[in-house]
């Protein structure tokens, strides 16, 4: 980064100027992994007052900070702890804290060693960012989906998801009581294996202006064949 004083730009505005762009909090911490600087967005993102995060550390169990697994953050595993163990930048990491109106808020954490004119690192620079929302975000497509595969998977109706090969890649378990055989049987089995069906016929219809087709088919099962109706749309 050039600085130009034809802007009137000095180092120590601009970086204040840049941090309140991002919306970033930034604390610094002590050896022993206590608070003993902050902005003002660092409380606000974790959702105290600046009084309450002064001498805290993230690692504390009053702050309820987890992972997104939940694993509670420990006194010897935390971003700040890894810096001062390691001397090196802390990789981003998704923390969430307990905010003091009751609400768990997601942050972003990055730390960076500060070091002092030994070379030994003499504090730790942690910048947070909120990323609540993207954190929800993906819990609810996480949710989502898993609701999809379950309502696949207990379905009354027999589902089956084969490629442009015709390959069986997906099924539920309606289909398996439907053809009377087993996952394992149906493992790399063929369209032609469950139902009969022109498997280029399917595609130039489902490739065409249709979005679905529908009708009557066979399926086997055991040594005969079972008429069905049969539903058929691009996944």
């Amino acid at each position: 980064m050039y600085q130009s004083t034809d802007f009137g730009i000095a180092g120590a505005w601009l970086a204040e100027y840049l941090l309140s762009s991002l919306d970033a909090g930034v604390v610094v911490c002590d050896r022993d992994g206590r608070i003993v600087q902050w902005n003002a967005a660092a409380a606000r993102l974790v959702g105290m007052s600046e009084e309450q995060l002064a001498g805290r550390r993230f690692a504390d169990g009053s702050w309820g900070a987890r992972r997104l697994d939940g694993s509670r953050l420990t006194a010897r595993d935390n971003p700040v702890r890894a810096v001062f163990d390691t001397g090196e930048r802390s990789a981003a990491e998704v923390i969430g804290v307990s905010r003091l109106e009751g609400t768990r808020g997601w942050v972003s954490v990055t730390a960076l060693p500060v070091f002092g004119p030994d070379r030994a690192v003499r504090a730790a620079l942690a910048s947070i960012v909120d990323v609540t929302a993207r954190v929800d975000l993906q819990r609810t497509n996480v949710e989502t989906m898993m609701w999809a595969r379950t309502t696949f998977e207990h379905s009354l109706s027999a589902h089956l998801v084969f490629d442009r090969d015709g390959r069986v890649r997906d099924w539920n378990r309606s289909l398996l009581r439907l053809v009377d055989c087993s996952d394992v049987e149906l493992i790399d089995a063929h369209l032609a294996d469950v139902c009969d069906l022109d498997l280029d016929w399917v595609w130039s219809e489902l490739d065409g202006d249709r979005q679905a087709i529908e009708g009557r088919t066979l399926v086997a099962r055991g040594g005969e064949q079972v008429p069905v109706f049969g539903f058929m749309t691009l996944a």
